[in-house]
């Protein structure tokens, strides 16, 4: 992984080194592509920053096959970063909105399989990376209740729901509904009679299920099992 070091230069941990970049005796300064600025590490994710941003550019280069796939044009070609890193600064969902209609059909990661999908896909993913990317910047990211209220849906509804039917995970036996304090409704996670009731925020309920704050970093309020929160969570509920 790479992470800058106390002195302000960049070093591959991977390679052997300390949190100063040291192998022994030697440092050598680790290298991606042309990107010569400091990095900064996200040890929680086992990432950094540019990993982080690597994540648009690998659904934008799914976009695009499907869409090649269609027109008999796909060469397997490599997506540039910096179209994702443009997508990402721009906050726009993708290239899919802009060539194709909403209700266009394509193959999607989850139903329907229109153009529509990949939009919202593309825009959830977008909008966690750079909550990442902000955070290891220092900085105090906030989302959209509308949006988070989306993300989280998502998660329960469709990822999830992928990963079952795709025999990745079990299904849950002990299903867990996540209110929503600040916008309308809830998400039910799992089919059956809910374990156990968790309200807060949309943001906090979107950032604890995609793992990046846990249940007791965040105002929640959980009303009953616990125990199936955290069965629940622990279970790889994305892709």
């Amino acid at each position: 992984m790479l992470v800058v070091s106390t002195d302000g230069e960049l070093y591959d941990q991977d390679q052997g080194g300390d949190e100063h970049g040291q192998s022994g005796s030697s440092e050598v300064p680790a290298e991606r592509g042309t990107v010569t600025e400091p990095v900064v590490a996200l040890p929680a994710l086992g990432a950094d920053v540019h990993d982080q941003l690597d994540q648009p550019a690998h659904h934008e280069r799914a976009r695009r096959q499907d869409r090649d796939r269609d027109a008999g044009t796909d060469t397997g070609g490599p997506v540039v970063l910096a179209h994702a890193t443009d997508t990402a600064r721009s906050g726009s969902a993708g290239a899919a909105s802009r060539t194709r209609t909403a209700d266009t059909a394509c193959t999607a990661i989850y139903p329907p399989d229109t153009a529509a999908t990949w939009a919202r896909r593309q825009a959830h993913e977008t909008t966690i990376h750079l909550w990442d990317a902000q955070q290891a910047l220092g900085g105090d990211p906030c989302l959209q209740a509308e949006l988070a209220t989306d993300g989280a849906r998502e998660v329960v509804d469709d990822l999830y729901t992928r990963q079952v039917r795709l025999g990745r995970v079990e299904a849950l036996t002990k299903p867990v509904v996540f209110a929503f304090t600040d916008a309308f409704g809830e998400a039910v996670l799992g089919d059956g009679e809910p374990a156990v009731r968790v309200a807060g925020r949309a943001e906090d309920l979107l950032l604890v299920l995609w793992g990046r704050r846990t249940p007791d970093m965040v105002d929640l309020t959980v009303d009953g099992d616990r125990g199936a929160l955290d069965r629940a969570l622990g279970t790889k509920l994305l892709p």
